[in-house]
C-alpha cells in the first residue's frame, strides 16, 4: 500500500507527541585547505571546548516579532538570506513567507504565475548560497524564485521530491533522496542535469529514515565544495568531494546517543505501525539537523527523547569535535548561519484570544 507523503508524517507527529518526540575522533588531514581549516577554527577552539552551558557559547542578540500582517501557524523550517532575510515554511499554514530582517512582510510566495490551480503543500524552502530561493512541495514539482520572491520557474529534480536539499552559489542542487526504496544522494548542475549520483545511507532503516523525511538527516556544502551529510539513524557525519567521492566518516558518539536497534515496520497497517513505532523510539536519539554554524564549523543537532530535550555537538571541517560537555535546550535551533543561531517561541494567547505569531529568538557564538 503506498501512502502519500503527508499521510506519514501525520504519523510521525502523532508518535512524537506520544513519546516525546564514544570517543572523538581526531582531525584528518587532506591538504593545504585543511590547515586552512585548523588555523580558521583554531582562534575560537579554546573558548569552545572551555564552555559549561549554552550561556558560555551564545549571547542572544534580540528578538524579532515577525509582522502581523499575515497569520503565521508554525514554523518547520527557516532559513536566513546573505542580507538578513527570513525564509519561513509554516507547515501548519501551508505557506512559504519572506520576511525583512526587522520582521517586516516581503512577500506571501506563490507559484501561480507558473503553475495555476496548483495544491501548494510546502515541505522546505531555502535560499541558494546567492538568495534565489528553492521551494520543495509534498508532491512535484519545485519552483525556483528569485531573492524577492518571485517565481520564476518550475523544475524537476529527480521522480520523488528531495528530503532536504542544498543550493550553492553556482545554483548546483545537492539533494538527500528518497526513490522506490532506494537511498542516495545527487549533484544536480544549474540545467538541470544529474552530475553525481553517490552516498552512503543505511537500507537497514530505511523505513525509519523515510518517515522523519522533515525532520532528521540532512546535507550541508561547505565554501570548497565538500559536501556533508547525516542520517536521522546515526551519529556519523560522511564528507564527500564535490565529485561525490567519499573522503571521511567522523564518527562522534555523544553520551546521551541512544542508537536505533531495529528498524520501523512498513505502513501497511496504521495501528500496528503506531504501536510498534512508539515502543522502538521510546528513547532513540535522532540525528535531527546539519548546519554550517561558520563557515569552518559543523552544527549538528540532536533530539534526545529520553529526556525530550534537545542537544547540539560542534565538529570541524576536518573532523575535529570542539565541546568538551553536553549541551541540553527546549527549542530546537531552525537555521544556524554565519556564528548565528535561530530559534522561535510562540508566546501564548492574549485575553481577548488573539494568538501573536512566533518569535525568533536570535543568539551570536561568543566564541566568534
Amino acid at each position: 500500500m503506498r501512502v502519500s507523503r503527508q499521510q506519514r508524517m501525520s504519523w510521525v507527529v502523532l508518535i512524537i507527541a506520544v513519546t516525546g518526540f564514544g570517543t572523538r575522533s581526531k582531525a584528518q588531514t587532506y591538504g593545504s585547505r585543511e590547515g586552512q581549516i585548523a588555523r580558521l577554527t583554531a582562534s575560537i577552539k579554546v573558548n569552545l571546548e572551555n564552555a559549561k552551558s549554552f550561556d558560555n557559547l551564545f549571547q542572544k542578540k534580540g528578538s524579532l516579532p515577525l509582522s502581523d500582517r499575515v497569520i503565521v501557524g508554525e514554523i518547520g523550517v527557516l532559513d536566513v538570506s546573505s542580507k538578513g532575510n527570513f525564509l519561513v515554511t509554516d507547515v501548519r499554514g501551508q505557506q512559504v513567507l519572506l520576511f525583512d530582517k526587522t520582521g517586516g512582510l516581503i512577500k506571501k510566495l506563490s507559484a501561480e504565475n507558473i503553475h495555476p490551480g496548483l495544491q501548494w503543500r510546502p515541505i522546505k524552502a531555502g535560499f541558494s548560497e546567492n538568495d534565489f530561493i528553492l521551494v520543495n512541495l509534498s508532491a512535484e514539482p519545485t519552483f525556483l524564485f528569485d531573492s524577492s520572491g518571485n517565481c520564476i520557474k518550475k523544475i524537476r529534480l529527480n521522480r520523488f521530491q528531495p528530503m532536504d536539499f542544498y543550493v550553492d552559489r553556482f545554483m548546483n542542487i545537492y539533494g538527500y533522496n528518497f526513490e522506490y526504496d532506494q537511498f542516495y544522494l545527487s549533484k544536480v548542475d544549474s540545467g538541470l542535469k544529474q552530475q553525481h549520483k553517490f552516498g552512503s545511507i543505511p537500507e537497514k532503516f530505511k523505513n525509519y529514515i523515510s518517515h522523519w523525511e522533515d525532520g532528521g538527516g540532512g546535507i550541508v556544502v561547505d565554501q570548497y565544495g565538500s559536501i556533508y551529510q547525516i542520517n536521522v539513524s546515526g551519529p556519523e557525519i560522511f564528507k564527500y568531494s564535490s565529485q561525490g567521492k567519499l573522503l571521511a566518516t567522523f564518527n562522534h558518539r555523544p553520551s546521551y546517543y541512544v542508537q536505533i536497534d531495529s528498524d520501523l515496520p512498513d505502513f501497511n497497517n496504521p495501528m500496528e505501525f503506531f504501536k510498534k513505532s512508539r515502543e522502538i523510539l521510546q528513547n532513540v536519539t535522532q540525528t535531527f539537523s546539519i548546519c554550517l554554524l561558520t563557515p569552518e564549523i559543523l552544527l549538528v543537532q540532536y533530539y534526545v527523547a529520553a529526556n525530550k530535550l534537545f542537544a547540539f555537538d560542534l565538529c570541524t571541517l576536518n573532523g575535529e569535535y570542539l565541546l568538551n560537555h553536553d549541551f541540553f535546550y527546549k527549542d530546537k535551533i531552525l537555521a544556524a548561519k554565519n556564528g548565528r543561531i535561530y530559534m522561535t517561541y510562540q508566546p501564548d494567547a492574549r485575553a481577548d484570544g488573539y494568538i501573536p505569531n512566533p518569535i525568533i529568538h536570535i543568539y551570536d557564538l561568543s566564541a566568534k
